[in-house]
């Protein structure tokens, strides 16, 4: 496997999960604005930006799949936590923290689409009350 690669290709995952980090910022403030048109706007960007992340994820999965030992060697890049494993070379250690930022960025995104979730149902109940009473 091609490792410097596999770290660019990492490189490019962890600059598409920013973007998605900031988008759902983003969302987040329209959101809490209940501007809806600027939401409508935003979630279709960043159903963009998850689609660049479908492709990266179909490169990565490739390389990976391409033998027996690559996937071995990316499942140790990839499990345990960060500054516990021991690398050939600079490239895995860079593998190994972008998969590590990029699982906590993924973390942060989830936690505030709950916000974000919350924030539309509270705002339907809201207005169903006021339409129903």
């Amino acid at each position: 496997m091609d490792v410097e690669k596999l770290a660019t290709l990492y490189q490019r995952r962890y600059n598409i999960m920013s973007k998605i980090g900031k988008e759902t910022d983003e969302i987040l403030l329209a959101a809490e604005r209940q501007d809806n048109v600027s939401l409508d706007l935003l979630l279709d960007l960043r159903q963009e930006s998850l689609g660049e992340l479908e492709t990266n994820d179909i490169e990565i999965r490739a390389m990976v799949e391409e033998s027996v030992a690559d996937a071995k060697l990316f499942r140790s890049l990839t499990t345990g936590g960060e500054g516990e494993e021991v690398f050939s070379n600079k490239w895995e250690r860079k593998i190994s923290e972008l998969y590590h930022k990029v699982e906590a960025m993924l973390e942060e995104v989830k936690r505030k689409n709950k916000q974000i979730e919350f924030r539309a149902g509270r705002t339907k109940d809201y207005y169903a009350e006021k339409i129903f009473t």
